[in-house]
């Protein structure tokens, strides 16, 4: 019986090696194609998330200048206030009522030092 053999020339084997090294080539270019846009994809996640974080970081300052813009708004508010009762108490201060009492006040306060300072004398031998 015949056999069928398919026998191959030294020119097909060395054709056939070039092609299967070629496709291995292009493979392996594919591969590493594949690889770079996976890095040029981490890169840009990379970049995406670095602007995220510096979005937030600013959204954080504006936030806290916020913050400081209202505390000095605050004690801008506060210090008209006390400014306001400190002219208040001022104009009472001024009525005559208020002198006459400041009068005789100051004036007790002055015999009431001049009798101790005498007594002190008396007792101490102190002339202060």
């Amino acid at each position: 019986t015949p056999t069928d053999q398919t026998e191959t020339t030294p020119t097909e084997t060395t054709d056939l090696t070039t092609e299967a090294a070629e496709t291995e080539a292009e493979t392996t270019d594919q591969t590493t194609e594949a690889a770079e846009t996976e890095a040029e994809t981490t890169d840009q996640t990379t970049e995406a998330a670095e602007t995220e974080a510096e979005t937030t970081d600013q959204t954080t300052e504006a936030a806290e200048t916020e913050a400081e813009t209202i505390d000095q708004t605050t004690e801008a508010a506060e210090t008209e206030a006390e400014t306001i009762d400190l002219e208040e108490m001022a104009a009472d201060a001024t009525t005559p009522e208020t002198r006459a009492v400041r009068t005789t006040t100051t004036s007790l306060l002055r015999e009431t030092s001049k009798s101790l300072r005498t007594k002190m004398k008396s007792i101490y031998g102190i002339s202060k």
